[in-house]
Formats: structure tokens, C-alpha cells, sequence
């Protein structure tokens, strides 16, 4: 088992629906990170960068980045950040 982070998206891109899981691919100190998770809620996973310090996103909370364990073929097939334990 892999221990990455997930977090929920406090509001809707072009890629990914509001409160929708994604998976941290990397993530920097500029308030952005590259995520993966499925297109819109949809079955195809697609990765994109989100930052939130934009404009009209300041308004909406930083969001919590949580721990899971995953299963490792699913962290290598995404290429996700993979924490040690």
C-alpha cells in the first residue's frame, strides 16, 4: 500500500467538478499543485495543474490535503506523490 494525498476541490475548473476527489501528483509553495483525478466525475483520468491564488478562487478556502492508502499499482499508473510511513 502507497500513502498519498487526496483532497476535495473547493470549486469547479475546466477539468474537474466541485468537491470532486483528486490525487496529488506534486504540488509547490505558490499555492498550486498538479492533481489527478477522473474528467468531470466522468471514467477517463486526466491531470492538470490548479493553483488558488487567482482572482476570483481567493475567496474560496485553501483546501485539506488528506493521507489515504492506496493501492500501489493505482500510485504508479498515475504517477502519484508517494509519502513514506
Amino acid at each position: 500500500m502507497a500513502l498519498v494525498c487526496m483532497s476535495k476541490m473547493p470549486f469547479k475548473t475546466k477539468h474537474f467538478n466541485k468537491n470532486q476527489k483528486v490525487w496529488v501528483i506534486s504540488h509547490t509553495g505558490a499555492m498550486a499543485a498538479n492533481v489527478c483525478g477522473k474528467f468531470r466525475g466522468k471514467g477517463r483520468y486526466v491531470s492538470a495543474w490548479v493553483n488558488w491564488d487567482r482572482g476570483d478562487r481567493e475567496k474560496y478556502p485553501f483546501p485539506k490535503f488528506i493521507d489515504f492508502d492506496v493501492s500501489d499499482s493505482f500510485a504508479l499508473r498515475h504517477g502519484l506523490l508517494i509519502k513514506s510511513k
